[in-house]
Formats: C-alpha cells, structure tokens, sequence
C-alpha cells in the first residue's frame, strides 16, 4: 500500500499545541510581507485560516469523489509520482 493510501485512509488528528498552524503562518505571511506590513497580522491570519479552510474543503470534496468512484488504485499512483518529482525540486512550488 502506497504512503499516500496510508494518509487518506487515517484521520489526521488536530494540532492540538499548534505548531504546525504557526510554522505554516509564518511561512504565508513572509510570502505576502508587503500585504503583512499594511494590513498587519489579524487581517493576515484571518486570510490565511479562509485559504487553509477552502483548501481543506476543496481536497476533501475531491478525496470523497474519488472515493465514491473506487479510483484510488488509479489515482494514488499519479499522486505518488507528483510526490516524487517535487521531492526532486529545490525550490518549493
């Protein structure tokens, strides 16, 4: 079984000490400093909580047509070659 297969099939549990959220702020924050700099910090978390929301609504919407469909064992290997090939990046997407 894929690592990929593995990650849709367990249920993430939340972040309880919320390190993660902060590292993942810090990092959308410095990719928008001159939004950051007039806007200032609340405007910014509460642009980046809206795109981590949309963005989990979106995947999850796509997880349960693929589900519904029985097309992981096709899906799963384009998922683990995207994987692999971003891997071999230096730079992030």
């Amino acid at each position: 079984m894929s690592q990929n297969r593995r990650l849709v099939d367990c249920r993430r549990p939340d972040d309880s000490d919320g390190r993660l959220q902060f590292t993942h702020f810090e990092r959308f924050s410095e990719c928008y400093k001159p939004v950051y700099k007039i806007m200032g910090e609340r405007f910014m978390r509460g642009l980046y909580q809206q795109l981590i929301t949309e963005l989990q609504r979106s995947i999850q919407a796509e997880v349960s047509e693929i589900s519904e469909h029985g097309q992981f064992e096709r899906a799963l290997p384009k998922l683990d070659k995207m994987e692999q090939e971003s891997e071999a990046r230096s730079e992030p997407a």
